[in-house]
């Protein structure tokens, strides 16, 4: 499964429109490195409101390393990052653990991560809870949803799942097909606390680029 780099980005106060135009200048950067993929995306929600997270996926690790060393070695990367914009705030490397729908990140408009932190002894089972959501909200009609397993990064959360939508409709659309779903219900009836805190639900933009 694909390994996933995030890096989180502040504005400097009164400098976000200028962050807006300053991150696809980094484009031509990633599209030259042996890549997956990669996405910028702005906060709505929560106390990072309006904070900016990039986003990049290598097959393995391998590959995320020699991504990481070739961006770092470009000269268009080292003038990009000589006066910045945004203080960054931190990077979790993650390991993808399934994947439901297929996602076609062109199409994207939000993104939504719900994230779990296991209490001791109960990974295994927080998983399995984060795999059956992950497969209900495609089932529900997102367009795809990624369960993610915190590699390396700041203390938090352990499991994520990262969940695809193609528009403000979509995504309210399959939050009423999860409440009346076999799985929620069943959820909502639980008594075992498998988690030590969460699942707490942040929602994302794409930045257009």
């Amino acid at each position: 499964m694909t390994v996933v780099r995030t890096v989180m980005l502040k504005p400097r106060p009164g400098k976000t429109f200028e962050v807006l135009e300053w991150l696809p200048k980094f484009t031509p950067v990633f599209d030259e490195l042996d890549l997956v993929g990669h996405a910028f995306w702005q906060a709505i929600t929560g106390q990072n409101y309006g904070n900016i997270m990039v986003t990049y996926v290598a097959e393995d690790i391998e590959k995320l390393g020699a991504a990481q060393d070739a961006a770092t070695a470009n000269p268009v990367f080292k003038e990009l990052l000589t006066d910045v914009p945004v203080d960054v705030t931190g990077s979790i490397i993650s390991q993808t653990v399934s994947q439901s729908g297929s996602l076609d990140i062109d199409s994207v408009k939000l993104r939504a991560s719900v994230l779990m932190s296991p209490n001791p002894g109960r990974g295994d089972d927080v998983l399995r809870r984060a795999n059956r959501l992950s497969e209900t909200l495609v089932e529900c009609g997102a367009q795809a949803s990624h369960v993610r397993s915190s590699m390396a990064g700041p203390a938090g959360p352990g499991v994520g799942v990262h969940t695809f939508y193609e528009s403000w409709a979509n995504w309210g659309e399959v939050r009423e097909g999860l409440s009346n779903s076999q799985f929620w219900n069943v959820i909502n009836k639980s008594q075992d606390d498998i988690t030590s805190s969460g699942p707490t639900v942040q929602l994302y933009k794409k930045i257009a680029i």
